[in-house]
């Protein structure tokens, strides 16, 4: 019976930390060679950048241990981007944003 117990409790929380993710669209291919790892204020972030083919905006995917303000977020995908794939000044694209509850994951859209 404590063994059936501990299965079913850890297949809860496994379920419920995956529900917290941020869900990206299956048309989104990884742009490998922008992968980056940073640390501000004692905060590990990791930052991908994704596109759709034959489309502009870049979706910049922002991951990190402790939450993020949308303020903080931007900022930190703004700079992140420039110097990697833009050739113009970047444009916000709010609409393209997300972000999952615990405000851990951030989706960025740019275009440049």
């Amino acid at each position: 019976m404590k063994s059936l117990l501990g299965i079913v409790t850890a297949a809860f929380l496994l379920t419920s930390c995956a529900a917290d993710h941020l869900k990206l669209n299956a048309n989104l291919s990884r742009v490998d060679e922008n992968h980056y790892e940073t640390v501000i204020d004692n905060n590990t972030i990791i930052l991908d950048s994704y596109i759709m083919l034959f489309q502009r905006p870049y979706y910049i995917v922002l991951k990190s241990e402790k939450p993020l303000s949308r303020e903080v977020a931007e900022k930190i995908a703004v700079e992140y981007i420039q110097p990697r794939g833009c050739t113009s000044p970047v444009q916000r694209r709010t609409d393209l944003d997300k972000n999952n509850q615990a405000q851990t994951q951030w989706l960025i859209g740019v275009e440049c």
